[in-house]
């Protein structure tokens, strides 16, 4: 005859984050480490922004320093554009060579 065992007790899940171990409270890990990451960070912060057109804007950087080109709509879409960029974890500085 088999042995019989106890059920487990119940024990909650943890909650949702980077492999289930629960909320990320440390990005340090998740920072962009080189300017190709800081880049496309940059690219996806601009992708997120409100009222900003991704497309029209190319991004640079070197040494942690930020360029952005290409044509801003508006005076209110080239803010947003570049305090985007700002936001990014790494980002020393943001040169605006926005048209428009």
């Amino acid at each position: 005859m088999p042995e019989q065992c106890e059920p487990r007790p119940y024990v909650e899940p943890p909650e949702a984050g980077v492999g289930g171990e629960g909320p990320i409270v440390d990005l340090t890990d998740l920072a962009p480490t080189t300017d190709a990451e800081m880049a496309e960070a940059v690219h996806a912060a601009l992708v997120l922004a409100p009222d900003v057109d991704a497309d029209n804007f190319r991004v640079d950087v070197e040494n942690g320093v930020v360029s952005l080109s290409g044509r801003a709509r508006s005076s209110e879409e080239r803010r947003r554009a570049i305090e985007a960029a700002r936001y990014v974890r790494g980002v020393r500085r943001v040169i605006d060579r926005l048209a428009g």
